[in-house]
């Protein structure tokens, strides 16, 4: 039987998760939009700099999916 407190647990990490994939494509659209500017020397180091904060939300992502896969199988009454 789930509790009370995994169902709103869960609740967060999925809006957790969709407030970061809506970063993530944030900050996608800019790279891109700086990259078809002409390339120079701030541009690349704005690039760099946004494609290390993609890297890190991308990892956020998936620690967030993770969770929310534990508590689904959990929900589910699998062992992992």
């Amino acid at each position: 039987r789930i509790t009370m407190g995994r169902v709103m647990e869960l609740a967060e990490l999925y809006k957790r998760l969709g407030q970061k994939i809506n970063i993530r494509e944030d900050i996608r659209k800019e790279i891109e939009a700086v990259k078809s500017d002409e390339l120079t020397g701030r541009s690349q180091d704005r690039i760099n700099s946004l494609e290390r904060e993609y890297d890190l939300i991308q990892r956020q992502v998936i620690e967030i999916d993770r969770s929310i896969r534990k508590l689904e199988l959990a929900r589910a009454g699998v062992r992992g």
